[in-house]
């Protein structure tokens, strides 16, 4: 379940016609990542569908995630654009900006 002030989304699955239609779903995958907007954190979850063959040894499908700036971790683009303006472009130091 998304938490408050977040968004859920569901990525498209990237499997053939066929390959979906003969594979039964075995779960659902919940990437994370957080994301700046105007002045609030969202965190926006995509929900990968797990599907698994019950007739062949193909093991378990599941769709790609949507590509993230640095692989492994939750910021999103916008949040990372958020730290480097603050870091680089504001002339109060970051743990200042913290306190404040």
């Amino acid at each position: 379940m998304a938490a408050a002030g977040s968004i859920a989304t569901a990525v498209p699955q990237t499997l053939g016609e066929g390959v979906a239609r003969a594979k039964s779903k075995m779960g659902v995958e919940v990437c994370q990542m957080l994301e700046f907007v105007s002045a609030k954190l969202l965190v926006i979850e995509e929900r990968l569908t797990k599907r698994v063959c019950k007739k062949c040894a193909e093991g378990v499908v599941m769709g790609r995630a949507t590509p993230k700036p640095i692989e492994g971790a939750r910021p999103g683009p916008g949040l990372l654009a958020k730290l480097l303006v603050d870091k680089y472009d504001e002339p109060t130091p970051l743990y200042r900006q913290a306190k404040e």
